[in-house]
């Protein structure tokens, strides 16, 4: 469903990598449009709703990161320096339910006894966030609930932080 520029509702938006794996999946995105610069280096979204997602993330075998093929397309000149504005999509409010998060390290092979740091699946993830900005290859926002379970039996309640996530650090402030 769309309403002019206002109002969209996506369904099963599927977002592969470059070996056919599936690195985003969504059941479900719902969001308002609330502006963007014409020259398309700045969106902003509003009370973004996000329903059965998925996002697998991969350091394949052969050295290469499946999320990199995302951090392109937002920086297609993250290799070179940019002449222009960077990419910018802000979000205002996020909120996330039945969402999983699986990352895979495969040229890891250590085995761990129970938290398995090269295999992690996180479900039942269920957030709301704010401020949530994506500046170039960057992730910058606020969570104020974060609920989630991990395989390995971990489980987490009502985490509340400010989040800074880049290809160099994760940076998780109170």
């Amino acid at each position: 469903n769309y309403k002019p520029l206002q109002t969209f509702e996506l369904q099963d938006v599927l977002f592969g990598d470059h070996k056919n794996d599936t690195l985003f999946f969504c059941g479900s995105i719902d969001f308002k449009l609330a502006g963007f610069k014409l020259d398309s280096t700045q969106f902003r979204l509003s009370d973004v709703k996000v329903d059965r997602a998925y996002c697998n993330v991969v350091f394949y075998k052969d050295n290469t990161f499946n999320i990199d093929v995302l951090f392109n397309i937002l920086d297609p000149n993250d290799t070179l320096p940019s002449n222009g504005p960077p990419f910018v999509l802000y979000f205002d409010k996020v909120k996330l339910t039945n969402t999983r998060f699986r990352f895979r390290n495969e040229t890891d092979t250590s085995v761990c006894e129970n938290f398995a740091a090269n295999d992690q699946l996180f479900y039942n993830i269920n957030a709301d966030a704010d401020d949530f900005y994506i500046i170039q290859d960057s992730l910058h926002f606020n969570i104020s609930h974060l609920d989630l379970m991990e395989r390995s039996g971990f489980k987490a309640n009502h985490i509340q932080s400010l989040v800074t996530i880049s290809p160099s650090c994760m940076l998780f402030d109170s």
